[in-house]
């Protein structure tokens, strides 16, 4: 579990995330505000089995307090929440 933690605390210190849970146990995280309250444009993906988080692209404008819903398979949609762009 520490090396978990270590692992999170370099990614990017976010609130009002959007996340889905993949079938394979993958978390995405994407969007979300930092901490001044600029919307994020990031979006990564944490591997528990590797206790790894990878890059998994970028938002076309910054978003925070969306929702997520399969299209099947590993294809998500985020929609709703916020933007600021």
């Amino acid at each position: 579990r520490r090396r978990v933690l270590d692992r999170l605390r370099h990614s990017a210190t976010r609130t009002g995330a959007a996340t889905w849970t993949f079938s394979d146990g993958r978390v995405l995280i994407a969007g979300g505000l930092d901490g001044t309250g600029a919307a994020l444009t990031s979006a990564e993906l944490f591997d528990w089995e590797n206790s790894a988080v990878i890059s998994a692209g970028t938002l076309s404008s910054g978003h925070a307090f969306g929702a997520v819903a399969s299209l099947g398979g590993d294809v998500v949609l985020l929609a709703g929440g916020v933007t600021d762009g």
